[in-house]
């Protein structure tokens, strides 16, 4: 599709810019932040904060745990590239939650069926940003983020990339940017 481009893993990453995209009521679920934080205790790199799954957490707090986490986990490559990775961990980090079995557990093993549950995922992971799913069939999608302030050119690409994976899918996922806060990514699976 010739309105998707390949994305730029060392381009350099201005957090700055991303973090006045934080709108003031915006929120995360502790979730994300546990299984981060629980990853770099793993490899002996803990953090100093301890983050209760159930509880929601303000989305620059969000960005600085982020980077800190691919800063620790992912030291040998760009910041947006370790930050991409960190997406992979999303989805099962949400999948092992109580409403993240309750939203998925319809989907069993379908792909598409979880690419459909999406904008439900998103919707129990924080209070800001949405998902729409433009098109999918057996080989791709396209997925339309929006009002997305936390890493949408890197961390949720790695999203993307990790619910194929999960489901046992190698994807290649391009990017047609509609503002600072949005885009369409079109995901091929293999």
């Amino acid at each position: 599709m010739t309105r998707f481009s390949e994305i730029d893993w060392d381009k350099p990453l201005h957090i700055d810019e991303y973090r006045a995209l934080v709108p003031l009521n915006g929120t995360v679920r502790g979730t994300q932040f546990a299984a981060l934080a629980s990853a770099c205790a793993e490899i002996g790199n803990p953090f100093d904060a301890s983050y209760n799954a159930l509880k929601s957490y303000p989305g620059d707090a969000f960005l600085t745990v982020l980077v800190e986490a691919a800063q620790r986990l992912h030291q040998k490559v760009s910041l947006r590239e370790g930050l991409r990775r960190l997406g992979y961990r999303a989805y099962p980090a949400l999948k092992e939650t109580l409403v993240g079995k309750i939203i998925f557990a319809a989907a069993g093993r379908d792909i598409g069926q979880t690419w459909k549950l999406a904008t439900r995922g998103y919707q129990a992971s924080s209070n800001t940003g949405g998902v729409e799913l433009l098109e999918s069939d057996s080989t791709h999608v396209i997925v339309r983020l929006t009002d997305i302030y936390s890493f949408i050119d890197a961390w949720h690409v790695g999203i993307l990339e990790g619910v194929a994976s999960i489901h046992g899918f190698k994807a290649h996922v391009t990017m047609h940017r509609l503002s600072p806060m949005s885009a369409d990514f079109f995901v091929e699976m293999t």
